[in-house]
């Protein structure tokens, strides 16, 4: 394999991840202003998780390693927590589960293919 396919998923899964933050910052903002009690579990949660996709996405995009990508990934696990129980979804908790779906699937691909060192 040459080195460029691996340097390319790292660009593509740094992009998914900078997303990724940047909607869930979008996220917080907006859990701000309409949540009754804006500081909560999920509120840290979501701040948690947009500074630590930019620092991964900023990982990645320096120097692509496979650390940066698994961390990505947990992070994005970590992210749906948030959404509950299946009991509890509303229209909202499909609409999150199935973007972070969608993101993530760049970044385990840079994850498999990425040198660990």
């Amino acid at each position: 394999m040459s080195e460029e396919r691996p340097q390319q998923a790292g660009t593509v899964a740094s992009i998914a991840l900078l997303l990724f933050g940047g909607l869930s910052a979008f996220a917080l903002v907006v859990w701000f202003r309409t949540s009754a009690e804006p500081l909560s579990w999920k509120a840290m949660l979501t701040g948690v998780v947009a500074l630590g996709s930019f620092g991964a996405s900023a990982m990645l995009w320096t120097s692509p390693k496979r650390v940066a990508a698994v961390l990505g990934l947990v992070l994005m696990l970590a992210s749906l927590a948030r959404v509950g129980a299946p009991a509890d979804w509303t229209g909202y908790s499909f609409v999150l589960v199935a973007i972070t779906a969608v993101l993530m699937m760049p970044v385990v691909h840079a994850a498999l293919v990425l040198r660990s060192s």
